[in-house]
């Protein structure tokens, strides 16, 4: 009976904890995500030098990768402010259960933040097709193959700046920009 009170009492602090933490420090840093992405499409959608919907595509992939390095980041993050001295009196099978468990967290939090980077990407897609097709009818002189040629180009890797809570937690690096893109 008493495991099962520790449990309980270690789980109660542990909800408590991560959604204190992650309200105050993953939230903001999430919503910074999701407006750089917005501010990227809206740099697609004026692109002159490749197809909207290419860049928009290079940018939503760029996204998608800056958001998995964020998760990493999380789960490293989140384990050492749960390694704290109150979660190491209890016994080790609870401590594992509640690292799964922020695991699991997390995964929901970034996986909300892909579901909203979708709705922001579903919210732009006739402005960027219109945009796209305009771009085709400017651009007739390049071939399907150059097209290919110049939507594969390399990106550059986006410059990053710390981003620090108000605690003055560690610092998670936030992209200045998801997918800056070089010139062909």
């Amino acid at each position: 009976m008493k495991d099962d009170e520790t449990g309980h009492r270690l789980a109660a602090l542990l909800i408590q904890a991560f959604n204190g933490y992650s309200e105050l420090r993953f939230a903001p840093i999430l919503k910074r995500y999701l407006d750089i992405f917005r501010e990227e499409l809206q740099q697609a959608i004026k692109s002159e030098n490749i197809p909207p919907r290419q860049s928009a595509k290079a940018r939503s992939e760029a996204f998608g990768t800056s958001l998995a390095v964020l998760k990493r980041q999380m789960y490293v993050e989140m384990s050492e402010a749960l390694a704290d001295d109150w979660l190491a009196e209890y016994p080790e099978h609870a401590r594992g259960e509640s690292e799964r468990t922020m695991h699991l967290w997390i995964d929901e939090l970034c996986d909300a933040t892909v579901n909203d980077a979708l709705k922001i990407l579903s919210d732009c897609k006739v402005v960027l097709d219109d945009a796209d097709a305009l771009w085709r009818r400017s651009h007739p002189q390049i071939d399907h193959h150059d097209l290919t040629a110049i939507c594969q180009g390399p990106l550059r890797r986006a410059p990053r700046r710390p981003c620090r809570d108000r605690a003055g937690a560690r610092p998670i690096l936030v992209p200045k920009r998801l997918s800056p893109l070089q010139s062909p």
